[in-house]
């Protein structure tokens, strides 16, 4: 009996291991994930909450469960062909991800933080545009110019993007490699509104950072929209 219970713990062990896959955290690197093309996906990052994704394509349903810090990955087409997207965290880590779908089952995938990485601060170099994305994010909150960015427009008019989510252009700022926009939002409806960044994918746009994502009654946040510049 006790043979059985033990072989029963080994199975019941295994079976909760498969469709889980464990990649060690690396910013400097592009990691390869294997996910289901018909089923939802779940990623997280072990002892870090995910802040923000950035993926420009509208290939792919993301949604933040904000209380965890984990994603939710789901493909809206068949035979999706490999995606990259970035995921930052609530410290300011960037992890790039290039995600390969196929015919299987849901798939788990945590990343997993690395002890040297806990333990002191990387010296390796992480990606120029890794950098720039962090960078801007934190001195766009901090309301500080961007290293090597000027202003191109002050504050624009209103607009609404429907009857109950209005937008207003704050400032756009260029460099030589990219045009990019804060906006403000506001939820006009008399109900809580979601946004995501899925819903603002237009050609030319490299990435989307949106603040928040669930707004009350009148509750703003804010967006920074990024463009190539290709003048």
């Amino acid at each position: 009996m006790r043979t059985f219970m033990a072989l029963l713990a080994i199975l019941i062990c295994f079976t909760s291991l498969q469709g889980t896959e464990f990649l060690p955290l690396d910013p400097t690197e592009l990691l390869i994930c294997n996910l289901s093309s018909r089923h939802h996906n779940r990623l997280a990052i072990h002892g870090k909450k995910i802040r923000r994704v950035i993926y420009p394509d509208q290939a792919l349903l993301i949604q933040i469960e904000e209380e965890s810090g984990q994603i939710f990955i789901q493909a809206l087409v068949d035979e999706l062909q490999p995606i990259t997207i970035s995921v930052v965290t609530t410290d300011g880590v960037i992890q790039d991800l290039e995600l390969h779908f196929s015919e299987k089952q849901s798939e788990r995938v945590i990343l997993e933080v690395p002890e040297h990485l806990l333990t002191c601060e990387c010296e390796t170099e992480t990606s120029t545009e890794q950098i720039s994305i962090s960078e801007i994010i934190e001195n766009i909150r901090q309301g500080y110019l961007p290293e090597d960015f000027i202003l191109l427009e002050g504050e624009g008019n209103w607009g609404s993007v429907n009857k109950e989510i209005r937008y207003q252009r704050q400032y756009s700022i260029s460099s030589s490699q990219q045009i990019i926009e804060v906006i403000c939002f506001q939820n006009c409806s008399k109900k809580q509104k979601f946004l995501e960044e899925k819903n603002f994918i237009e050609p030319g746009i490299q990435w989307i950072y949106l603040d928040c994502h669930k707004l009350k009654k009148g509750e703003r946040t804010w967006g920074i929209f990024a463009w190539r510049n290709n003048g």
